[in-house]
């Protein structure tokens, strides 16, 4: 049974998703992953086998449909980052 683990929603739908990952610090797009979505704050989750599928895509077992070139910006300077301030980003680390 779902329950959304950032407001405690118990509706989601499901849906496909595009989701950035962080491989070696390096932007990997993921499209089309199936998700739970939270109705309420739009939160998504995948299940383990879904993890573990993207997990060995993006470390060679898949070939890239494409590759693009991102633009990066730095928002703040590292000296003003306060990480006890930081919510968790849309970025996951792989």
């Amino acid at each position: 049974m779902f329950q959304c683990h950032v407001c405690g929603s118990k509706q989601a739908r499901q849906d496909f998703i595009t989701q950035i990952f962080l491989l070696d610090d390096k932007p990997v797009i993921v499209h089309d992953i199936p998700a739970e979505i939270c109705v309420r704050c739009g939160e998504s989750v995948f299940d383990i086998s879904t993890m573990e599928k993207i997990r060995r895509m993006v470390h060679g077992e898949a070939v890239p449909v494409k590759s693009v070139v991102t633009e990066v910006f730095e928002f703040a300077q590292s000296s003003q980052r306060n990480p006890a301030n930081l919510r968790e980003s849309a970025v996951q680390n792989l």
